[in-house]
């Protein structure tokens, strides 16, 4: 059975998500607890929950132009693990995020979040899924995001989850 977060917790990976750069007493000074505290939990929160820490990048400044959300669903052939490894690792570059699950609007089961640097590496990649995952995948659609358009409401981060939680 999978253990659930403790409050203690919950607030120490919000304030990571917030800042992870922070130091042990920073962290410690935010949520009012000792610095060994915040060490020995982290510590426990990486071995139970497998917490990271990555940087989170504007994605047009690293050189990729559209991020593309490409919906797919699963074939009547099994899928083989082996050539799902072999699709993330040649797109490893690319693939944000991949996983199953439902659409209530879509025929899809299938989800697959990337990030191109020009349309035709996007190109590329479509043409891709569609000859080596023939009779596995379809795929259906693809919302296609310009990461260089002016009409970017919010930048992808899990950031602004967290900035105002105490609020």
């Amino acid at each position: 059975m999978a253990r659930v977060l403790k409050e203690l917790e919950m607030k120490l990976l919000y304030e990571l998500m917030k800042d992870s750069r922070r130091s042990d007493r920073e962290l410690a000074k935010s949520i009012g607890v000792s610095q060994p505290t915040v060490s020995r939990t982290l510590k426990k929160m990486q071995k139970d929950f497998g917490v990271t820490f990555t940087a989170s990048a504007d994605l047009s400044k690293a050189g990729f132009e559209i991020m593309a959300i490409t919906f797919g669903k699963k074939e009547k052939k099994a899928m083989e693990e082996q050539k799902i490894q072999e699709y993330l690792e040649e797109y490893r570059d690319s693939i944000i995020f991949a996983s199953t699950g439902r659409s209530s609007s879509m025929d899809s089961d299938r989800l697959t979040i990337s990030v191109h640097k020009s349309y035709s590496d996007y190109v590329r990649f479509r043409e891709y899924l569609r000859t080596e995952w023939e009779g596995l995948v379809l795929v259906d659609s693809s919302f296609i995001i310009s990461l260089k358009s002016d009409k970017i409401i919010r930048p992808l981060s899990t950031h602004y989850l967290f900035e105002n939680l105490e609020k």
